[in-house]
């Protein structure tokens, strides 16, 4: 897998688990009760930081941009 998959596969994760935190939002404010919502939501933001540092390291490349 090169360095532009895992950028995407990055990218993929972030959005896809933003997402889902938003449906779990929306289920808590509309008063339905989701079983483990609370766990959900923990992962789902742990997912958006893993996705992002996944990102972040792939992404940048060997380019000095202190310029």
């Amino acid at each position: 897998m090169d360095d532009e998959q895992k950028v995407i596969a990055g990218g993929v994760v972030t959005a896809l688990s933003i997402v889902v935190a938003g449906a779990l939002i929306g289920a808590r404010i509309l008063g339905l009760a989701i079983p483990y919502g609370d766990y959900l939501l923990v992962l789902c933001a742990m997912l958006v930081v893993a996705g992002a540092a996944v990102m972040n390291q792939y992404s940048c490349g060997t380019e000095d941009v202190s310029a």
